[in-house]
């Protein structure tokens, strides 16, 4: 005994929907509830918190705006691309394609560059209980003409972020570096 799907070309006469136009709506209301509530939690959890911190502090603007636009620009060539295909113009859906394919490639190259100093920056539980967070930087134990050093000079230091130093014997002690960014260039 074979099974028969129904209502897969003609709508249903009591609902006026197709099964597939059915899966979407349903799949949709699924979405507006998943979305309602992560939403209602971080508006609880932003108005509950004593400080939070502002996003261009964490991100890089620019870059965002970028991949925004690009993140844009792909889905339009995308539905370009589907309505040159429905049309059998194989030009325009391969020219279109291709610059959605670029576009992809170019949103991934941007969070590459984007979130590269997220993969360096660490928290470090201190013997107290409290923790830092700062970012690795490591010697490989090679002078800077590249031949090999001492072996014994290779280390990976650790360096807290600014935000961190809450204390003025720590905001002293620290100063000279925090007049400073990463690059030796003063911040003023």
């Amino acid at each position: 005994m074979s099974a028969v799907i129904r209502y897969i070309d003609k709508p249903h006469p009591v609902t006026g929907l197709t099964n597939a136009k059915l899966g979407i709506w349903l799949f949709l209301a699924s979405e507006v509830m998943l979305f309602g509530a992560l939403f209602s939690a971080y508006i609880l959890l932003r108005v509950t918190a004593d400080d939070w911190p502002h996003g261009s502090d964490l991100l890089n603007v620019k870059l965002a705006t970028i991949n925004t636009v690009i993140l844009i620009s792909s889905s339009v060539t995308m539905v370009m691309s589907w309505a040159a295909c429905q049309l059998r113009n194989i030009g325009k859906f391969r020219l279109y394609l291709g610059l959605t394919i670029a576009l992809s490639c170019a949103f991934l190259v941007i969070k590459f560059f984007e979130y590269q100093p997220k993969f360096s920056h660490y928290e470090v539980f201190m013997k107290d209980g409290s923790s830092m967070t700062g970012h690795l930087k490591a010697n490989d134990g090679k002078a800077n003409d590249g031949k090999a050093d001492d072996e014994e000079s290779a280390y990976i230091m650790f360096i807290p972020d600014a935000l961190q130093l809450h204390d003025e014997s720590d905001a002293a002690h620290h100063g000279e570096s925090l007049a400073h960014d990463d690059h030796g260039q003063s911040k003023e």
